[in-house]
């Protein structure tokens, strides 16, 4: 007597999720190993991790369909069905979760200590290649609006000490975050007892530029510290830019010394 075997199908569906949620993965790895080694752009790098969330997101849509054809039809394939769901939900749990912070957070990527007069950035030719770029502009009216509507705690920082000893507690406070120095103009070198400092920090996945612009002058035997920070990642900052000034806060106490 002879015996006939049945194949049993595999879904289609099951095979591309698996497949289109894998290499999604390995592409949004890619981008950002290779923004953060500097070897592409952050809009480059930016650009491919949004092809690599489409593909995520069929890769995710595949899926639930898979299930569907194994459970009526019986097919096989819900390994791989499974694997494409929980691959592609990592790859798109970060666009989730950015989309939340930008329907919670303004729109705005420019704060200040300073709403009346934000401090404005050192305009010198090492600053210049430092930053690679131009001067950021002014600090417009709607990022003055946001931040009064959305961060009315920040206010200017004050050390209870000169403004040498000030300006050197800033210098060590940059220091101690990380950040790069693009240019540092000491109490004397603007009259009046201001300084100024101009530094540079990047964004932790994919390496934007941020620009800072900390400003000093002396006030009643202490020194008033400004600080203004602008987010290289465009119209959203995801609250970086707030988190930045806490922390410097945090840095410039600990480094100030007391009279």
């Amino acid at each position: 007597m002879r015996r006939h075997t049945i194949a049993i199908e595999t879904s289609g569906a099951a095979l591309w999720s698996r497949r289109l949620a894998l290499f999604a993965l390995v592409l949004a790895g890619m981008a950002i190993a290779l923004a953060r080694s500097r070897a592409l752009d952050p809009l480059g790098a930016l650009s491919v991790i949004g092809v690599a969330e489409g593909l995520a997101l069929v890769a995710f849509g595949l899926a639930p369909l898979a299930g569907v054809a194994i459970w009526r039809l019986g097919h096989r394939g819900a390994g791989a069905a499974f694997l494409g769901f929980v691959v592609s939900a990592a790859v798109l749990a970060p666009l989730v979760y950015s989309a939340a912070l930008a329907i919670a957070l303004p729109a705005v990527n420019d704060l200040s200590t300073d709403l009346d007069n934000p401090p404005s950035f050192v305009s010198s030719s090492k600053a210049f290649a430092a930053r690679g770029g131009p001067v950021p502009g002014a600090m417009t009216p709607a990022a003055i609006a946001a931040e009064k509507a959305f961060y009315p705690n920040i206010k200017p920082l004050a050390v209870k000490s000169d403004p040498g000893a000030a300006f050197a507690a800033a210098l060590q406070a940059v220091k101690d975050l990380g950040w790069r120095v693009a240019d540092a103009l000491p109490p004397g070198d603007r009259g009046g007892g201001q300084a100024e400092i101009d530094a540079l920090d990047s964004s932790p996945i994919l390496r934007f530029q941020d620009e800072i612009a900390i400003r000093l002058r002396p006030d009643s035997g202490s020194t008033v510290v400004d600080l203004r920070s602008v987010s290289g990642m465009g119209r959203h900052d995801f609250g970086a830019n707030a988190k930045r000034i806490a922390a410097f806060a945090a840095a410039l106490k600990e480094a100030a010394p007391e009279r």
